[in-house]
């Protein structure tokens, strides 16, 4: 559910529609697919009852009215001794027998059970001979012997053998219409098997539906409020907390990228008005100096907190004898403080002012230099050297050492603030050092 969630949030909006069309889409066809497969199947059943059942019960009972209806004519044969009354009933007879064997011929193809078949072997045998004894009673009457003939059609063993007769077929239409009310047992068996079927998915659906409606909108809703409370942020003044949701190759993500570059936008100016307001202070701060030894420590003191300064060295250039004199320091110890003079070219600070150039050292080793108070010490994250430039002329070199890295808005105040001690704001060369900070 989660990486789902997720996934939804990265999607764009016309991604998300389409899932949604899909789920649905997949609903309908679910629910066609089974509605067809469930009319097949009623389709099936229905035409297999008709032609097996159906059909078959039609041909016994109509086996059994021809069979009834020659016994009818049997009877009226033998009750007149008028013989052209006793031939029409003969007559009769014989296209009873022709259609009867005509609807048994039919019933012989639709019979597919074992118990029918016995049932319809047993109608065959006694048939046959119920016609024969027929035939013989006919032949009787037809001689004028109609005691004989009435006799023989009276006897309990030709009434026996109709009776068989009757039972039999009556035995298969009573299976035949038992199977098809099995049949229509299992349509409607199958019928509300199709019903519980369309109810488990209907509401099987509704619930993925609705889950998958609520992942949706929350998908859109959480990065939305997320983005909001992103931008109250930015216009109260937090500039530092990161603007989410900007990885998303989406609609939101591309609206929390415009917001993020609102944010750095928002950030500069912050940082440009930072640096301004600070300037402006160093600058009445400096102008209360009488000398180059309080002037460092009041650019020392004020400076220190806004950029972080672990530990400080300012030299100045004695010009005669082509050496750095070190003028002020700031939170340098005893054991470990910076030496009173260096030759130009020597180490980073004698380097720095030979080539002009500002030096910078991002994570030295553990070893290289360390910061330290009363309760503990640490090593420096970076130190930066840089030169001291008033038009053609190197006045001096300054050495900072911090514990983080120095951001943008921290070179650019202390390019200000080097350009106000040197007596010549806007113009100094550590602003060719921002790329390497950076």
């Amino acid at each position: 559910m989660n990486a789902l969630s997720r996934y939804l949030q990265g999607a764009s909006l016309g991604h998300k529609l389409s899932a949604a069309f899909a789920v649905m889409l997949l609903l309908a066809v679910g629910l066609g697919i089974l509605g067809v497969h469930a009319l097949g199947r009623f389709s099936a059943e229905i035409q297999r009852m008709y032609e097996k059942d159906l059909q078959g019960v039609s041909n016994a009972r109509a086996v059994q009215f021809h069979y009834a209806t020659m016994g009818r004519h049997l009877r009226q044969a033998l009750l007149t001794a008028d013989p052209s009354l006793q031939a029409l009933a003969s007559q009769q007879i014989e296209r009873e027998h022709a259609q009867l064997q005509r609807e048994l011929d039919q019933l012989h193809q639709r019979v597919f059970r074992d118990i029918n078949r016995a049932h319809l072997a047993a109608f065959e045998r006694d048939y046959a001979t119920y016609r024969r004894n027929m035939t013989a009673v006919l032949q009787l009457a037809r001689q004028g012997r109609l005691q004989e003939a009435r006799a023989q059609a009276s006897s309990p063993q030709f009434a026996d053998m109709g009776d068989a007769v009757a039972n039999a077929m009556e035995a298969v239409a009573t299976t035949k219409e038992e199977g098809a009310r099995l049949s229509l047992q299992k349509v409607q068996a199958l019928a509300v098997d199709t019903k519980r079927w369309v109810w488990t998915i209907l509401l099987l659906g509704g619930v993925f539906s609705t889950i998958f409606a609520w992942l949706i909108t929350r998908s859109i809703g959480i990065p939305a409020v997320e983005l909001r409370k992103a931008v109250e942020r930015i216009a109260g003044g937090d500039l530092q907390h990161e603007v989410p949701h900007t990885a998303h190759p989406n609609d939101m993500g591309a609206l929390a990228r415009a917001v993020a570059v609102l944010q750095v936008a928002a950030r500069e100016l912050e940082d440009q008005r930072w640096v301004k307001a600070s300037s402006a202070a160093l600058s009445a701060e400096l102008q209360s100096a009488t000398s180059t030894q309080e002037l460092a420590k009041v650019f020392f003191a004020f400076m220190a907190p806004l950029l972080g300064v672990g530990r400080a060295a300012l030299y100045l250039h004695d010009e005669v004898h082509h050496r750095l004199r070190l003028l002020s320091g700031f939170a340098n110890d005893g054991h470990d403080a910076p030496p009173g003079q260096i030759r130009l070219g020597e180490g980073l600070v004698g380097q720095c002012a030979a080539s002009r150039a500002p030096i910078l050292l991002a994570d030295p080793p553990a070893d290289y230099l360390r910061i330290g108070s009363a309760l503990g010490s640490a090593a420096a994250r970076s130190v930066s050297v840089i030169p001291l430039i008033r038009g053609a002329r190197v006045l001096g070199v300054l050495e900072v050492a911090s514990l983080d890295l120095p951001s943008p808005a921290r070179h650019a105040l202390l390019d200000a603030a080097l350009a106000y001690a040197c007596g010549q704001p806007g113009d100094h060369a550590t602003r060719r050092a921002y790329p390497a900070a950076a």
